[in-house]
């Protein structure tokens, strides 16, 4: 059996590929096996002066935080059965995408179940918490699909109020079952349908990072 890795529509491919009938003839245990032994190498570390000339000699103590080798794709509407073939299939990590628009709907929890994923032993990283996507090259005036309707007309300092409130509700609603943050593009000109400063957006930054941390201190971000 083969993966195939499809940027747009992963899960759709992945789906196609593993079938029922494959998982109980054995598949995914040659699926783990054959991940398990594809995802160990050894590495060597290089440490370099600020004028890139190698050290030699020095004394290095470095901490690795985490032995997780995470292979995933954006989660779909949670079902244990499927989330138990893809599990079996070598898949470790989801990302929930949590737009300010897509959690604004009180029933886009119950479609995620992000308890139902962390349960079967999944690393959930919350997606897109500060994506504004505006405008495209193609569409120079095109619609924030990721923002809620009220939020397109803010003023500067109404948005970071705004901002700050969508990130305390949304960070306290999933924290009990996410391990990583992503703020997601901000500084990308496609992404600012508010046409903001360099140093408007390094406070926008500032302000997610400040809350999530305030909300959930052992969230990465």
């Amino acid at each position: 059996m083969r993966i195939v890795n499809r940027p747009h529509f992963p899960f759709l491919f992945i789906l196609l590929l593993v079938s029922p009938l494959e998982m109980a003839l054995g598949e995914s245990e040659q699926i783990a096996s054959g991940a398990e032994e594809d995802r160990k190498m050894d590495v060597t570390l290089k440490i370099y002066d600020d004028e890139g000339n190698p050290l030699s000699g020095a004394s290095i103590e470095y901490i690795q935080y985490s032995h997780d080798f995470l292979i995933g794709l954006g989660a779909p509407c949670y079902d244990p059965y499927t989330a138990s073939l893809l599990k079996a299939g070598g898949i470790n990590y989801m990302e929930l995408f949590l737009s300010w628009k897509a959690t604004s709907d009180p029933n886009y929890f119950n479609c995620l179940k992000p308890h139902g994923y962390h349960a079967q032993s999944f690393k959930l990283t919350g997606h897109c918490l500060v994506w504004m996507v505006g405008s495209y090259p193609e569409k120079p005036h095109a619609d924030p699909y990721n923002l809620p309707e009220h939020v397109k007309r803010l003023k500067y300092n109404e948005l970071k109020t705004e901002l700050r409130s969508h990130l305390l509700q949304t960070v306290s609603q999933y924290k009990d079952w996410i391990t990583y943050w992503t703020i997601n593009e901000p500084f990308w000109r496609y992404a600012d349908p508010f046409h903001l400063t360099n140093e408007q957006w390094i406070e926008i930054c500032e302000i997610s990072v400040k809350t999530i941390k305030e909300v959930h201190p052992e969230g990465k971000i």
